[in-house]
């Protein structure tokens, strides 16, 4: 049997870590095991003393070297773990071979992962993002700041058996601290595939007169690469009209007093919608603060046939792909804008490597 945990309802058409837990689902129906999907653990009656439960969550907290004496988080962190096992142990006893795949986003529970480790339990990690790395985000633990709580982050992975990264960059930094890291990339679904190829056609019998750049306003990467966006074209005067949609975007003009006209903020588009600026945009810019960059948004966008502008750590491992144009300064945009920009000729993605990762993998489950 194996046990999935998962926060996410996955979605082959929704934002990146909906994308990600979509693949790991078709992923995990191509396994020839039962596998029991869970978020919570199930509500069991607790046999351990006051006395016993702040012991476990005081040594839960101590492996990440955080000293706690708030009596109400070590007790309940302690309920945490004490459930994960019980309900284990209780699986235990008719599955011998217990496999736990965990996909570690921001507020997945730790406990289980302790659980597994105490009870001897293989755990496989699917990590969304290195999450302390996140610009701006705060240990749930600590309260420290990205990226001030990377060692929490590297403690808590080096507990797996197996982590899969979904970009050759993590898994290079995950193995420098000897942690058994291997590579997934993100492979779009087969639909995916089909609709980028549908609007790539549509593009080849479609004025375009803007450019585009999408994302959420909520998210602070975004947010902040939107704002430094907006002004490169205001210092620089760049004459192309940008038109910036996703949620909260509206909201961007309440940061500058001099908005430039040629900017249009649209705000999140129905799938009709973004279907439509898809087709009709010229190139579409990401530009985010160092962070996690846009791994699940970047190989669509090439699939469509449009052109992708972004900056260096937006890239990533998509650096060097042909249709990837970077820039790192407003008059290097500048001049990317001005000149014919590149369309990639990717028609298909090789599944080659997901083919031969699927063989290995498993064998190992």
């Amino acid at each position: 049997m194996i046990i999935r945990y998962t926060l996410f309802n996955d979605d082959e058409f929704g934002n990146g870590a909906l994308k990600r837990t979509h693949q790991i689902s078709t992923i995990l129906s191509k396994v020839d095991r039962e596998v029991v999907t869970v978020s919570k653990y199930p509500k069991l009656h607790l046999g351990k003393s006051v006395i016993s439960r702040l012991k476990i969550g005081r040594n839960y907290y101590s492996f990440f070297g955080i000293k706690m004496f708030n009596r109400k988080k070590l007790v309940e962190k302690a309920i945490d773990i004490i459930s994960w096992k019980q309900w284990l142990l209780e699986l235990q006893k008719n599955e011998k071979k217990l496999i736990v795949v965990y996909e570690l986003s921001y507020y997945a529970d730790y406990s289980l992962i302790f659980a597994c480790v105490q009870l001897g339990i293989k755990i496989i990690g699917l990590p969304h993002n290195l999450e302390s790395l996140v610009y701006r985000q705060k240990s749930i633990l600590s309260n420290k700041i990205a990226p001030n709580w990377f060692n929490e982050e590297i403690k808590l992975l080096g507990l797996f058996s197996e982590i899969y990264t979904i970009s050759r960059e993590e898994q290079w930094l995950l193995n420098l601290y000897n942690i058994n890291a291997n590579y997934l990339p993100y492979y779009p679904s087969k639909k995916v595939i089909k609709n980028c190829l549908k609007i790539r056609k549509l593009r080849t019998s479609t004025d375009k007169d803007f450019i585009l750049s999408l994302g959420s306003a909520s998210n602070p990467p975004t947010l902040e690469g939107f704002k430094e966006l907006v002004s490169y074209y205001e210092e620089s005067k760049i004459k192309e009209d940008l038109v910036i949609a996703g949620f909260d975007t509206e909201r961007l003009k309440e940061h500058f007093t001099n908005f430039p006209p040629n900017i249009k903020l649209k705000g999140s588009l129905n799938n009709s919608e973004l279907e439509l600026a898809l087709v009709t945009c010229k190139a579409i810019i990401i530009y985010q603060k160092p962070s996690t960059g846009a791994l699940t948004k970047i190989p669509e966008l090439l699939l469509c046939g449009i052109p992708v502008i972004c900056n260096n750590v937006t890239a990533r491992t998509y650096f060097n792909l042909e249709g990837v144009t970077l820039f790192n300064s407003k008059n290097q945009l500048k001049t990317i804008l001005k000149n014919k920009l590149v369309v990639s000729k990717m028609k298909d993605i090789s599944f080659d490597y997901y083919y031969d990762f699927l063989k290995e993998f498993k064998i190992k489950i």
